[in-house]
């Protein structure tokens, strides 16, 4: 199984697409982003943005996006204390009962952020993703993460922006099944609030045993 990933260049007004990529899940799909990030370092025109959405040639925007093959969960860090914010972070997304990618990025004007990146079984449409978005948004809350994404509170993106330092890890677990999800949580969006989304399913089990996480050269991920 793999999953798409695509590379945008930067410019004042927006994004082009440059090119597209299907990388493993799991542990060779965190090989594959690492590998794009020497690839960043070493380029004169660097992709800085990167997506697991599937687009139409050109720019990128809500017109030409068309399906996601992972969703992002992007949350701004204090660059000071990056070892605790993954800690903290992870402690939250561990409980989510999937596997992930952890993905050290930035937004697009330099706030350092790091994101929780779940590979889907299927691909999903525009509105199921901001749906899956919405619900795991939630239940991070609900398991702890008390940081701010990247977009707002509870709003979504589906791009990323990496920087020199990058660095990706992979912790294991299934890739989220997205009907299964969107089924067990169709009553979650009775319980809405006007500046805040709450959630009224019972949350995931506790997982008893945490996964393994991938360690990086840098030491960024070890010891979680």
């Amino acid at each position: 199984m793999t999953t798409t990933l695509t590379r945008f260049n930067q410019h004042r007004d927006g994004y082009t697409k440059r090119d597209e990529h299907q990388i493993g899940q799991g542990h060779s799909g965190a090989d594959d982003i690492n590998l794009l990030v020497q690839d960043f370092n070493a380029s004169k025109r660097p992709a800085k943005a990167l997506s697991f959405g599937i687009y139409e040639d050109g720019e990128m925007n809500g017109a030409t996006w068309r399906k996601s093959s992972a969703i992002i969960l992007d949350y701004r860090i204090d660059a000071r204390h990056l070892v605790e914010e993954v800690a903290h972070i992870s402690a939250a997304a561990d409980r989510l009962q999937v596997g992930y990618w952890l993905l050290d990025c930035q937004e697009r004007y330099g706030q350092r952020t790091l994101a929780v990146i779940i590979p889907l079984h299927e691909t999903v449409s525009k509105d199921r993703y901001a749906r899956l978005v919405y619900v795991l948004l939630e239940e991070m809350k609900a398991h702890g993460c008390r940081r701010f994404t990247a977009k707002g509170t509870s709003a979504m993106t589906h791009q990323v922006h990496l920087h020199a330092a990058s660095d990706c890890a992979w912790v294991d677990g299934p890739a989220l099944n997205a009907t299964q999800k969107i089924k067990a949580t169709k009553h979650a969006a009775q319980n809405f609030e006007r500046d805040r989304f709450t959630i009224g399913a019972q949350a995931a089990a506790v997982q008893l045993e945490k996964p393994p996480l991938t360690a990086c050269d840098d030491g960024l991920f070890e010891g979680l």
